[in-house]
């Protein structure tokens, strides 16, 4: 499963410090509720396999589309991304951005 790489991916960028909040300990539970799918949530989890650097062709990038449930911001997501690092300053976040924009549109968001 991609589960265990996403969370992998999420690690990396999580302790270099620059983008995300939680703490080097964040356990990988406290990772999974954020970065995983979860249709309860409205959470959409997509992937960007390639050249991660290793040659292997496994999982490069991800992406975590948050649904805004309901509300004055019910028209609203976030988005989240991680690219391993080898991977990074080949388009492959914005690639994965434009993505996940077009699947926010399809949930009617717009903004």
């Amino acid at each position: 499963s991609d589960f265990k790489a996403i969370l992998s991916l999420a690690r990396i960028a999580v302790e270099e410090g620059d983008a995300f909040t939680w703490e080097d300990s964040v356990s990988n539970e406290e990772l999974a509720e954020y970065w995983l799918p979860c249709t309860k949530l409205q959470r959409q989890t997509f992937v960007a396999e390639g050249d991660d650097g290793s040659g292997s062709g496994r999982l490069a990038g991800v992406c975590c589309l948050h649904a805004t449930l309901g509300g004055r911001a019910g028209h609203c997501a976030s988005l989240a991304f991680a690219v391993a690092p080898a991977a990074r300053s080949r388009g492959l976040g914005k690639r994965l951005c434009a993505h996940a924009i077009e699947e926010a549109g399809r949930r009617g968001c717009s903004g």
